[in-house]
């Protein structure tokens, strides 16, 4: 696991395979993605694992 950004409060690391469901999840919300500009780029869970 790479972390890219730690501190007392927030660990930010790279995606793995383990975290497909969860990015499925949130780049196919359009509550999430209206803000991103991804609204509608993923069709299913291959496309999220590309991401």
């Amino acid at each position: 696991m790479t972390i890219l950004i730690e501190t007392k409060r927030l660990q930010m690391r790279e995606f793995t395979l383990n975290d497909i469901d969860a990015v499925y999840k949130f780049l196919t919300c359009h509550d999430v993605t209206r803000f991103t500009g991804d609204d509608g780029a993923i069709k299913n869970k291959k496309d999220a694992e590309k991401f």
